[in-house]
């Protein structure tokens, strides 16, 4: 399964910050967005980690982003 550094994601890395892992399994990483995304601060999303989410929402969440 494809995985994704953590670091390269403000917004994630916010959701990490007790995980010692420096990677996620994609699957796993939206499963943290939708839980966690009360703590996301939207103003704040890259571009690239928008397009992250709506790559991971598309792929596993049959294309919703379930918050």
């Amino acid at each position: 399964m494809p995985t994704i550094t953590i670091s390269e994601y403000p917004q994630l890395s916010t959701l990490c910050w007790s995980r010692t892992s420096q990677t996620l399994e994609e699957s796993e990483a939206l499963q943290l967005y939708e839980s966690g995304w009360r703590f996301i601060d939207k103003d704040r999303l890259t571009s690239s980690e928008q397009n992250l989410i709506t790559r991971l929402a598309e792929r596993y969440g049959n294309g919703v982003l379930n918050v």
